[in-house]
């Protein structure tokens, strides 16, 4: 599901939104593998301009 989402294009605005959701989603993300987590949370971080957060 990560993957899928992360391929999208959303506005700066919207990234920031998906980000504080991924950090919430995150630990209950026991099917996806964590290497997809994590490149998940950097699009969204770097999209808007959040990478310090991620």
């Amino acid at each position: 599901v990560l993957r899928a989402v992360s391929q999208l294009e959303f506005g700066s605005e919207l990234w920031e939104r998906v980000l504080f959701q991924a950090f919430e989603l995150l630990p209950d993300s026991n099917d996806e593998p964590l290497a997809t987590a994590i490149e998940f949370v950097f699009k969204a971080a770097s999209q808007c301009e959040r990478l310090p957060e991620a």
